[in-house]
């Protein structure tokens, strides 16, 4: 019985080494590894009541360990957060400047019509990309014991999303101008 409750925990702990196989290492104590050689050691010379001694010492050892693991998994996630949060960040910067260099050209009148819509379709593309991480996100830091206060973005979404489609319209029916503006504004919601 007690032997199956020990498998269960060390199954437990397993998956989270693996989930943490970096941070483990620094997990693991001198003191751990020194009882699990001393119950080795005894193993072999089997003294009942001294195993029994070590058994609960370890016990009491991994569930500090499984308690380190939660905390250090914890961590790993929010650090997953920031840097994705800041990845998505530059990705609108980049996106806002590719939105507004394409409004010049389309106010400027120079490019061929098709290219112009095939370059709005792919900032299109690019934007919705930027929403899926933004949901992916926004779940991940759910999933964090303590959320970070991250901003509520869903309207601007939907109005930076519009706008890109008025442009895509628009420059269908060859209303640069029109156009030209959707883009702009496109592009200043992006830096917001």
């Amino acid at each position: 019985q007690e032997q199956q409750s020990y498998k269960e925990t060390d199954q437990r702990i397993l998956q989270k080494q693996e989930q943490v196989q970096q941070l483990f290492e620094n997990v693991l104590s001198e003191q751990m590894k020194d009882l699990y050689r001393q119950v080795q050691e005894m193993l072999e010379k089997i003294d009942k009541e001294q195993l029994q001694e070590k058994m609960q010492d370890m016990k009491l050892s991994q569930e500090d360990m499984e308690k380190e693991l939660d905390r250090a998994l914890e961590q790993f996630k929010q650090m997953e957060v920031e840097q994705k949060a800041q990845d998505i960040a530059d990705q609108l910067d980049k996106l806002a400047e590719k939105q507004q260099q394409l409004s010049e050209q389309t106010k400027d009148g120079k490019n061929d019509q098709e290219d112009l819509k095939k370059q709005q379709d792919e900032l299109n593309k690019e934007f919705k990309d930027v929403q899926d991480q933004l949901d992916s996100l926004e779940k991940k830091n759910q999933a964090l014991e303590r959320p970070m206060d991250l901003p509520k973005t869903g309207e601007q979404e939907k109005s930076i999303q519009q706008q890109q489609q008025n442009s895509s319209e628009q420059l269908d029916k060859k209303q640069n101008n029109k156009a030209s503006q959707s883009q702009q504004k496109a592009g200043e919601q992006m830096q917001q």
